[in-house]
């Protein structure tokens, strides 16, 4: 269950948390010997199958005590240094340390990568910005900026939600949020970076309610990404009561959309966005697989976001996307 109000999301949500590849198998790698290599090759080779810069996550033991300071990585192809991002440490029983290792990589058609993670002098690179004010938490990627609520132990009658406001770095400022509970009483807020650095900062924002019920999102920056990444915990929330949290599109008049088949077909030559023929908001007749079709005058985007959706899929798509010509975001 997602306490997100569909239909009134801001800019775009991945409800599969579209962004990071996860590469958690049943053998994590080893870091013996003072290294740990990490390799990949792509044996599709089929030019419709490549990967943009992706924020891919390792599982890691080491067999040996290193301080997380003196560790770099290393494309061993080029030589150069690559920033990375450890996160879950852990001793495990035999004394063993069990750690998350997160990198960015792309990956053309038939492309691989060859990593190696080991002792060394470690690169300086810059950590992705976190500002605490006030009244707000605000996260700063090369791309977005995103405000979030800071701590609250008295709490208002209007609850925040977990995201307040979210923007292309530079440009204003877009979007409001609320938490409805339905009827349960707040007790306290909770908000807090549970991890932060080159690669992404992750808050974590816990709203705790008198009953005992609890909802906890976190809120993930990665550097490159032009969206979120969020993940929910919701405990003691009964089935069938109204409780959702809304981000409104104040701040943001879209002109365009764009979901799977919206616009419908293949793009043309002509490179960049100009590549296809863009659906706008209020456009009612639309291309499809069908042929020409009409989504009615009742105002309704004719598309809703849902877990997945197949090739063909029209009406449930997995991601959608809205932008704003005007103000260029």
């Amino acid at each position: 269950m997602s306490l997100i109000k569909q239909g009134r999301l801001l800019v775009c949500i991945f409800m599969f948390m579209a962004g990071q590849l996860v590469a958690l198998g049943n053998k994590p790698v080893i870091f013996r010997s003072g290294k740990a290599e990490i390799k990949f090759v792509d044996h599709l080779h089929h030019e419709f199958y490549w990967w943009p810069n992706t924020l891919l996550s390792y599982p890691v033991v080491f067999e040996e005590n290193v301080a997380s300071e003196a560790l770099m990585l290393t494309d061993q192809k080029s030589g150069k240094q690559l920033p990375f991002q450890l996160t879950g440490l852990e001793k495990t029983p035999d004394g063993k340390t069990k750690a998350v290792l997160n990198l960015i990589a792309e990956i053309p058609s038939g492309g691989s990568f060859d990593l190696v993670l080991k002792k060394g002098n470690q690169q300086d690179f810059d950590k992705i910005r976190v500002e605490q004010k006030e009244k707000e938490m605000v996260i700063q990627t090369n791309l977005l900026t995103v405000w979030l609520p800071v701590s609250q132990d008295k709490p208002s009658d209007v609850v925040p939600g977990p995201v307040l406001g979210i923007a292309m770095s530079g440009k204003s400022r877009m979007g409001s949020s609320t938490f409805n509970a339905g009827g349960k009483k707040l007790q306290r807020l909770d908000s807090r970076i549970v991890s932060d650095g080159p690669l992404f900062a992750e808050a974590e924002v816990k709203y705790l309610f008198t009953d005992g019920a609890t909802y906890q999102a976190n809120i993930r920056c990665v550097k490159g990404y032009e969206f979120i990444e969020l993940k929910e915990k919701i405990n003691g929330f009964s089935a069938g009561v109204k409780t959702f949290w809304e981000m409104g599109w104040t701040g943001f008049s879209p002109t365009h959309r764009q979901a799977p088949n919206h616009p419908y077909g293949a793009p043309k030559d002509t490179p960049g966005f100009k590549r296809y023929d863009w659906e706008k908001v209020g456009q009612n007749m639309l291309d499809s697989h069908h042929g020409i079709t009409y989504a009615g005058d009742d105002g309704k985007i004719p598309f809703e976001v849902g877990i997945y959706g197949n090739w063909p899929a029209e009406r449930t798509v997995p991601s959608s996307v809205f932008w704003d010509e005007k103000s260029m975001q």
